[in-house]
C-alpha cells in the first residue's frame, strides 16, 4: 500500500502552457486519477468552461484559454482521447 500512496506524489507528468505573447509557464505533477472516465470528463469540463486552474506551491493559476496559444501535456494519455490524432510527428 505504501508503494501506491508513494507513486502517487511522483510528478511524473509535465505541462507547458505557450501564451499568445511568447512566454511560457511549465509545471509538473502527478497522475490526477487513474479512472480514465474521469479524465475525459476533465477535458469536456476544461474546454466548455475555457480555463485552466492550476494549483501550484499554495496558489492557484486561472489561465484563460484566449491567453494561451497552445498546451503541450506529457506523456501522451495512454487511453485515447476522442477527436485526437494518435502516433503524429512535430516539425517546423
Amino acid at each position: 500500500m505504501r508503494s501506491n500512496v508513494a507513486m502517487a506524489k511522483t510528478h511524473s507528468r509535465g505541462l507547458t502552457i505557450h501564451f499568445i505573447d511568447g512566454s511560457k509557464m511549465s509545471f509538473s505533477f502527478p497522475a490526477q486519477s487513474d479512472d480514465t472516465y474521469a479524465r475525459k470528463l476533465l477535458v469536456g469540463e476544461l474546454i466548455t468552461n475555457r480555463m485552466l486552474m492550476i494549483e501550484s506551491d499554495g496558489a492557484v493559476h486561472v489561465i484563460p484559454f484566449e491567453n494561451i496559444k497552445q498546451i503541450t501535456v506529457s506523456p501522451a494519455p495512454v487511453e485515447g482521447i476522442p477527436g485526437v490524432i494518435r502516433d503524429a510527428r512535430a516539425s517546423d
